[in-house]
């Protein structure tokens, strides 16, 4: 039997793929998502007070679901803001220490 042979190598001149593969992020406006997370928590709350004005069982059952799920992303949408003010800051400090702006009486 024939050893099995091994794939040619590319020719030096063409350019080799790149070593990192950029990642496409998710760009926000704080101010949309802040916006859109204030509605959402304003319809959980109409749909949560409806049903303690008509208690009956449809307007329970709206409450308990469509408002518990509009009231949760409210949150999760303020919560990724507040993330991502905070690792935002967290940059802009590290770069600044970085680069000698702030003092040794900041680091303190």
């Amino acid at each position: 039997m024939s050893e099995p042979t091994s794939l040619p190598s590319p020719p030096p001149s063409l350019p080799s793929p790149p070593k990192k593969v950029r990642v496409l992020r998710w760009r926000f406006q704080t101010q949309t998502v802040l916006v859109v997370a204030c509605v959402c928590a304003l319809l959980a709350l109409a749909l949560m007070t409806w049903q303690l004005f008509q208690p009956k069982a449809f307007p329970i059952i709206v409450a308990m679901s469509v408002g518990q799920v509009l009231g949760t992303a409210s949150f999760v949408a303020f919560l990724v803001v507040v993330l991502a003010d905070l690792r935002k800051q967290r940059r802009e400090l590290r770069v600044a220490r970085a680069s000698g702006v702030v003092g040794a009486s900041a680091e303190e």
